[in-house]
């Protein structure tokens, strides 16, 4: 128990019925207001004010005098979303006495003086209230403390003290409740402020407040909630709060992970019932670059080798920025190949044609104007756009051809990655056969046949092992290659790369009929035509790339590998290719070969590479038993 500190702290003066403290700063006129929320927008901002990332928008509620309840908002007009903030633990303990220990409420403890004790038929909240009551002939002030159980502050600390007091007094008593402090060894006790004084008796229940800010030399608070009887007096106490920057300070994180303009209507609501008024926030994202080109296309210009072109673009997030718009275009004329990047001459809505709008949302149209390419040259002529959104993202075109390289198929062909052709001139078929990629297909028109998925015993290959069943066990038997091809049916390996050129084929390999698997554990590297008679059936079996040289105009066979089919090593041939047999890649089958525009056969008239297939090959039994172990029977039928 604390003794009464009146003689011994303060001077207390009863002039005309109303007591003054003197030496203790008076708490002033303290008004509760309204909640404040904040915004924090994170995420990486691009231009024009919108965000190239996903967004997360964090509300930081500050009250006074009160707690954060909830946030209530709405995007763009739906339905109002409301989410409580969480919250910490009230402070101090027991502060609505709902518990009690022995008629006293725990956690509290009273001074010496007066008549301390819990009411069961007064509340503010709850069920329970403590009540103080005393008669005397002097000021007298008599209180509950809960100085061994205090609040935790740190120096610096603004912090909001709330009570409801429910006082029955005589003219003359007051209800207060004074805010004391102790260091952080618990000791050294000093008066830090204190209430507004209640010095009427109500029917209602009345807020005591009182604000302060942490001086040093504080670690911890706790308060004496009063009755200064003169004469007489009771006040019943309820709801007291201690409310430090983290009972006053709440967060809500929003996140955003789509794009668009998100405009929010938002607004915090306290623990008091205040509202605060609504408040308007607008966060755009696109985290997409413009896409997809489309709608490519050139006419003649009106010098020799002039020509306009165009691609097509979209955005439909933060819309085109159409002073952004580039092309740069590739010649051989003269060795300049690629340009430096030049604005386009204009930039159009696609459907009207009319100027487009910087931020338009529709398909907009890249215009080159009049491009001379030089003469005489042979080509390649190319061209690439460039353009940004609004935000900044910037989308570049796939690289055109006016007069782009092209294949022909006719024949199966299994890749299982990815087929990479340029965009064919309008009209042009590729395929007049099966083509089977486990990824994407490029710019693969057909005819007559249907583009599904569907499932087949070569689907998920990935590796050798699992299209050749006899694989490992043909890679250990097989005979050693040596430096020619053979002329002897059988399997053979070799490790390393192997490299076929006139050498490798002098002993006749091209003009023997036989049956024959070629194992290699490395790259196979063509640098010479390889042109075998029809009785010739070998198979390629490569562990690594199969790269073609640019002289190279034709090759026989089927080309199996766990790499890539490169159709031309250099990147510069203009020289067509035949494939007299098939391709089964797990890799990617890369088509690079490019006839140009001015020669004789050129892209306009030629494919760059052609894959005929050979039906003898499944005809093959010797052939077939060395890649499964066993011999295969042929059921012939005909079909409608």
């Amino acid at each position: 128990m604390f003794t009464n500190y009146n003689t011994k702290m303060l001077q207390r003066l009863k002039i005309l019925g109303v007591i003054i403290l003197i030496g203790i700063q008076f708490p002033g006129s303290i008004i509760a207001s309204g909640p404040l929320t904040t915004t924090t927008i994170s995420g990486v901002l691009g231009e024009d004010g919108w965000y190239n990332s996903n967004v997360t928008v964090s509300f930081d509620a500050t009250t006074y005098a009160s707690r954060p309840q909830s946030l209530t908002y709405s995007i763009n007009g739906g339905d109002a979303i409301t989410r409580a903030y969480s919250r910490v633990p009230d402070e101090p303990g027991n502060g609505s006495f709902e518990t009690i220990n022995q008629n006293i409420p725990y956690h509290w403890e009273s001074s010496d003086q007066g008549l301390v004790y819990v009411s069961f038929l007064q509340s503010s909240e709850g069920n329970r209230s403590v009540a103080l009551a005393h008669t005397s002939e002097d000021p007298t002030f008599i209180y509950v403390h809960n100085r061994n159980n205090p609040t935790p502050v740190s120096l610096g600390d603004d912090i909001d003290v709330l009570a409801q007091v429910y006082p029955l007094l005589s003219e003359g008593s007051l209800a207060y409740f004074e805010v004391w402090g102790v260091d952080s060894m618990h000791q050294n006790d000093q008066l830090l402020s204190y209430s507004n004084y209640i010095a009427e008796s109500t029917t209602i229940w009345t807020t005591a407040i009182s604000s302060l800010t942490v001086p040093g030399n504080v670690s911890f608070l706790y308060l004496k909630l009063g009755l200064m009887s003169n004469p007489t007096g009771i006040a019943f106490w309820d709801n007291v709060r201690i409310l430090t920057p983290a009972h006053k300070t709440a967060h809500i994180d929003v996140p955003i992970t789509e794009n668009g303009q998100f405009n929010f209507l938002y607004y915090t609501q306290d623990t008091d019932g205040q509202r605060e008024t609504d408040q308007f926030l607008t966060v755009k994202m696109d985290t997409s670059a413009p896409k997809p080109w489309q709608e490519f296309g050139f006419v003649k210009g009106v010098c020799d080798n002039c020509y306009e072109t165009q691609s097509a673009i979209i955005d439909q997030q933060s819309g085109i920025q159409v002073s952004s718009a580039k092309y740069r275009y590739y010649t051989d004329y003269l060795s300049q190949q690629w340009s430096s990047w030049i604005p386009v001459s204009s930039t159009v809505l696609y459907n009207s044609q009319s100027p487009a709008p910087n931020g338009s949302t529709q398909m907009i149209a890249l215009q080159t104007g009049e491009v001379n390419y030089g003469s005489p040259a042979s080509g390649p002529f190319r061209v690439q756009y460039k353009v940004q959104d609004l935000s900044g993202r910037e989308s570049v075109s796939p690289i055109y051809g006016l007069f782009n390289p092209w294949l022909h198929i006719d024949g199966s062909i299994f890749v299982e990655g990815q087929i990479a052709v340029y965009s064919p001139d309008p009209g042009i078929t590729l395929a007049t056969a099966d083509v089977v990629s486990g990824q994407a297909v490029l710019s693969m028109p057909h005819t007559g046949w249907e583009v599904s998925s569907y499932s087949h015993v070569l689907a998920n290959a990935h590796s050798l092992s699992t299209l050749i069943p006899q694989y490992d066990n043909l890679l250990s038997s097989g005979e050693g290659l040596g430096l020619h091809l053979p002329t002897v049916s059988g399997v053979y390996t070799q490790a390393g790369d192997v490299v076929v050129d006139t050498e490798m084929l002098s002993t006749g390999f091209e003009t023997t009929a036989q049956s024959t698997v070629v194992l290699i554990t490395g790259n196979l590297i063509i640098s010479n035509d390889i042109s075998s008679i029809p009785g010739n059936h070998t198979i390629f079996v490569v562990d690594g790339d199969v790269k073609v040289d640019a002289q190279v105009s034709e090759i026989t066979g089927i080309y199996m590998m766990s790499g890539d089919f490169i159709s031309d090593s250099s990147g510069t041939s203009q020289v067509q290719l035949t494939i007299n047999g098939s391709v089964i890649a797990l890799g990617q089958l890369q088509l690079g070969r490019d006839l140009g525009v001015g020669n004789v056969n050129n892209n306009e008239n030629t494919p760059a590479e052609v894959f005929n297939w050979q039906p003898q090959y499944i005809t093959d039994s010797e052939l077939i038993s060395y890649l499964t172990g066993s011999d295969t029977t042929y059921t012939w039928r005909e079909v409608e």
